[in-house]
């Protein structure tokens, strides 16, 4: 499956979060967490999106795409990755300590802090030896037992699925099944037997037959190669200036460009923050300007 392909199938992020971040859904994310994490949820709060606390944010951006709480004590997030950029095992470190930061209250003590797990589903392989599903913790290098159960990040490698096709774990191969939108037949049979697949696969195939949802997701990804091309361009720009933070620098540029023009198209405020993650306020700015 291509790149172009994977766009319009719930492994990108907009589709994910479109199915399993409503409300009226969370049945649905209640199930394939339960699968994933081998628990019995009793209490699920999930959030549509979140952000990383400013000061993180400021030195290092990273938008969550989906952030639950989970029986009063784990707070998870969910990542989706098309493209390997060659960064996850960085990037899933960076996400899960900030989880844990910015769920420790003001005077807490660190002990009471709530377990942070980062889910990271992966449309592309890091690991060539084990499972298609890994699991990462935090523990001693001699004797290799946990040292905190504070953190833990998951890593599911979709090809490797595919290729091993899970037995075991029925209702995780289903949901799958369905995020990969790879094996036909096994997908018609999740969707015959698990209702909740039946209901999340008619909901995704009414998604991608809306033109509206399909603009949005291709020109979120044209903007990604837009800023791209603008951070390095800036960032060389910067040293040969001698300047600092050339690559902030080109982001903020690319994404205010795109931004303009999408106003100038008539797209509304919600979904130019949506395809370029601006905040409502600075499009306000920029209409105004």
């Amino acid at each position: 499956m291509t790149k172009k392909e994977k766009l319009l199938t719930p492994q990108n992020d907009f589709i994910f979060k479109k199915i399993f971040a409503k409300e009226e859904n969370k049945d649905m994310l209640k199930e394939f967490l339960e699968e994933v994490l081998e628990i019995k949820i009793y209490k699920l709060d999930a959030v549509e999106e979140a952000q990383m606390d400013k000061t993180l944010e400021e030195n290092k951006g990273s938008r969550i795409d989906i952030q639950s709480e989970v029986n009063d004590n784990i707070v998870i997030n969910i990542e989706m990755q098309i493209s390997n950029e060659h960064n996850i095992t960085s990037r899933s470190a960076f996400s899960v300590s900030g989880l844990l930061h910015n769920n420790l209250n003001k005077g807490q003590d660190y002990a009471d802090a709530k377990i942070s797990i980062v889910i990271c589903i992966l449309s592309f392989n890091i690991f060539k030896d084990g499972d298609y599903i890994v699991s990462a913790s935090l523990r001693r290098d001699d004797t290799h037992k946990q040292v905190s159960d504070k953190i833990k990040i998951y890593y599911i490698q979709l090809p490797k699925f595919i290729k091993q096709k899970d037995k075991k774990r029925k209702k995780l191969a289903q949901w799958l099944y369905f995020i990969s939108q790879e094996d036909k037949e096994e997908l018609e049979m999740a969707v015959k037997e698990n209702v909740k697949i039946a209901e999340a696969q008619k909901q995704y195939e009414e998604l991608i037959s809306d033109e509206g949802i399909q603009y949005q997701i291709f020109m979120r990804e044209k903007t990604k190669a837009d800023i791209k091309l603008a951070q390095e361009a800036a960032y060389q720009e910067g040293q040969e200036k001698g300047e600092e933070k050339g690559m902030e620098k080109g982001e903020e540029k690319a994404k205010n460009t795109i931004a303009k023009k999408l106003l100038e198209e008539g797209l509304s405020i919600e979904k130019i923050s949506s395809i370029t993650n601006l905040s409502k306020e600075e499009i306000e700015k920029l209409k105004n300007s």
